[in-house]
């Protein structure tokens, strides 16, 4: 028994010096800021996902485009490693990583409304963009998007649309290095680029 409260007391004591430790990190690490930054992972892993249906479409033997393949499993690649390194960078900061579901449909039409609103001008001819996105997702083409996929074949469309995924992003992280200079949280603001 005494064996017992003594390993219990040990425990307390280990999680008591633990607490202090993450207090020690979390200077002007705001409750906004940790939250801006989930948002940012989800966005990291939501243009990760959306390039590697893209990958996925181009690989395929009715389309075939080997370079353009690559270049979206890389883009995908590169987009998860982005969100690894603030995976880490919560952690290490006292915060802890959350993950949301991932519906490619929905992250499609995500990031083509989010494009809509940041006044880019690229949603200039919504009936072409983020056709393949929707396609790959449901199987089906968008009532708005060119019947013939012939036209989707040649990459523009995908490469537009990773410029439209890329400016989603981007949106946030810019939003993240203002709230963070706004806290004075000079770590977010050298960190997280």
């Amino acid at each position: 028994m005494k064996i017992l409260a003594l390993v219990v007391l040990a425990s307390f004591a280990y999680v008591s010096e633990q607490k202090e430790l993450v207090e020690t990190v979390v200077q002007n690490y705001t409750p906004e800021i940790d939250e801006l930054i989930k948002d940012q992972i989800q966005r990291e892993l939501t243009a990760s996902y959306i390039y590697q249906a893209y990958a996925s479409y181009f690989q395929r033997a009715d389309v075939s485009l080997p370079g353009i393949q690559k270049f979206f499993s890389d883009a995908s690649l590169e987009e998860r490693g982005h969100a690894e390194k603030l995976i880490d960078y919560v952690n290490t900061r006292g915060g802890h990583a959350q993950f949301d579901t991932l519906d490619l449909k929905t992250t499609c039409d995500a990031v083509w409304k989010a494009s809509r609103r940041d006044g880019s001008g690229l949603h200039n001819g919504v009936e072409k963009r983020m056709c393949i996105c929707g396609f790959v997702a449901t199987g089906q083409i968008n009532n708005e998007c060119p019947r013939e996929r012939d036209e989707w074949k040649e990459g523009l469309m995908a490469f537009e649309d990773a410029l439209v995924t890329e400016r989603y992003v981007n949106a946030k992280l810019l939003e993240l290095h203002a709230a963070a200079d706004e806290a004075n949280d000079v770590h977010v603001s050298r960190s997280v680029m």
